[in-house]
């Protein structure tokens, strides 16, 4: 029975088969949802239960149970409350709060002890059940339980116990989606525990790395946003995009437009880099340039490239490097803005780089990714795999490199035998 059909002329059909207001011969399988009002009322917009904490949104009713869930107004505790953590608030304070929670800079170390302790338990309940067995043993009692011992013992394998110790080695398992872009990603960024998101439709989105909540939606681009920078010691963060615009943001969660925009360039800003008190950008007019972190004014223009310059890379502080499709990869010197070298993909267009261990990687058009020694810039390995365009590139301190692709997988790169080690699968 539909939920539309009050409780008692269901009681009063089962008592007597009459319709309780013409008398009317009835059956209980004659009644039939409003199915129309039903859908009306779905439509109905309610406040959020959580109004009175804060929460402006109105919503429809059959989204209530959704937007609860994901209500940053909503009623919370921090996520280590169990480890003695005492704060107290809403979602949204709660994500502020583990910005700076003790227990949030230590949580590898606490998930190891979890684990230890939940072997050591397993251990007790182990040795208690042996001492059980021999007490009825010895008074002549049946005691089958110690054969099903091994189905309550928790042992953790080397791996779970130093997870906190072998990224990015091992066995690289999706730990959650966050979906709530309604157009393609085309950038991130993390810092502090904080996800930012540029999307195809100029927005972006922060989020809490770890629950996968939206903080907050930002709006300051009319187009795609190609690439994000977070500027920790001024609490601001850069976009840029298809519109041309650099956009300031404040990191404060409170402040939800942007601070400035820089417009200097005459194409689409593909890639943004910090090194100390300044902001370079590569952009489709084929210059990089120099901006002061400060004042926010241009300073310099890096000219050399043919073609639109596709991805910026620091591999020292007075080094940068820059990836273009002209097909070419060029060295500056920060300290008297020249270029010092140009590395020759006669191949394909080079879409982003990456540097690490003495070595410059390049992805490419044409499903590569290139490996340069610095020192001559000589090129040792073209490391073969993906099956479209490698979009982009991460070098990890502990000797790993990570590329991403049109072809929806990403690679894990070993850099010693230049062999893929997994192919991480989820994207659509």
């Amino acid at each position: 029975m539909s939920a539309m059909i009050p409780p008692c002329i269901e009681t009063s059909i089962a008592l007597e088969q009459q319709c309780p207001l013409c008398r009317s011969k009835i059956r209980k399988e004659d009644l039939h949802p409003n199915l129309a009002l039903a859908s009306l009322i779905q439509e109905l917009l309610v406040y959020c239960p959580n109004k009175e904490l804060g929460c402006p949104e109105k919503i429809r009713l059959e989204a209530r149970t959704y937007h609860l869930n994901v209500c940053m107004f909503a009623p919370s505790e921090c996520s280590y409350a169990k480890y003695g953590c005492s704060f107290k608030g809403t979602n949204s304070t709660v994500q502020n709060h583990l910005l700076d929670c003790p227990f949030e800079k230590i949580k590898g170390y606490i998930k190891y002890n979890d684990l230890k302790i939940a072997h050591l338990e397993s251990l007790l309940l182990q040795q208690s059940l042996e001492i059980q067995h021999l007490k009825n043993t010895a008074n002549g009692k049946p005691f089958d339980t110690l054969s099903n011992v091994s189905d309550v013992i928790i042992s953790p394998t080397e791996e779970e116990l130093m997870s906190a110790e072998t990224w990015p080695f091992g066995d690289i398992q999706c730990r959650r989606t966050i979906a709530e872009h309604r157009a393609g990603v085309t950038s991130l960024c993390y810092h502090g525990g904080i996800l930012y998101s540029g999307a195809y439709d100029g927005t972006i989105k922060v989020s809490n790395a770890e629950s996968g909540q939206i903080i907050r939606t930002l709006r300051g681009h009319n187009l795609s946003v190609w690439a994000l920078a977070v500027h920790a010691p001024s609490n601001r963060f850069f976009s840029a995009g298809s519109d041309g615009s650099i956009q300031v943001w404040s990191t404060d969660l409170d402040i939800t437009t942007s601070l400035s925009t820089l417009k200097n360039h005459s194409g689409k800003v593909y890639s943004l880099v910090i090194n100390g008190d300044r902001l370079y950008s590569a952009s489709s007019d084929r210059t990089v340039k120099v901006w002061d972190l400060q004042s926010l004014n241009c300073l310099a223009t890096l000219s050399g490239h043919t073609d639109g310059v596709n991805s910026l890379n620091l591999s020292s502080p007075d080094r940068l490097i820059s990836a273009a499709s002209d097909r070419t990869i060029k060295v500056w010197d920060l300290s008297t803005a020249q270029c010092i070298n140009t590395i020759n993909d006669y191949d394909s267009e080079v879409l982003d780089v990456t540097t690490g261990g003495n070595m410059i990687y390049a992805s490419t058009y044409d499903a590569h990714v290139n490996v340069y020694n610095m020192n001559d810039y000589s090129q040792v390995a073209s490391m073969t795999g993906h099956k479209w365009e490698v979009w982009q590139v991460e070098y990890c301190q502990q000797g790993v490199l990570f590329s991403g692709s049109f072809d929806h997988t990403i690679k894990r790169w070993d850099i010693r035998n230049f062999e893929s080690t997994a192919t991480l699968k989820g994207h659509k």
